[in-house]
């Protein structure tokens, strides 16, 4: 049995931006992103594993995401 392939992670910057993020369906708050990469970004607040957000980030634009890990107050 090959064991899974782990795919390596990109390269995160540090960022202090406000994002718009919608919860699929809900109402939208504002939230603090503290990083960002080509593959996702780490983000403060309660989430959980699994959920659907839309995330509306200044001069990137509006993408749909999953929450992939979420723990003390911040998620990814």
């Amino acid at each position: 049995m090959n064991p899974p392939l782990i795919r390596p992670r990109n390269n995160r910057s540090s960022v202090a931006l406000q994002a718009l993020l919608s919860r699929v369906p809900g109402a939208s708050e504002t939230v603090a992103v503290e990083d960002i990469s080509i593959d996702g970004c780490r983000i403060r607040g309660y989430f959980r594993v699994g959920e659907q957000v839309s995330l509306k980030l200044p001069k990137i634009g509006r993408f749909t995401a999953r929450v992939r890990w979420a723990r003390g107050g911040k998620a990814g």
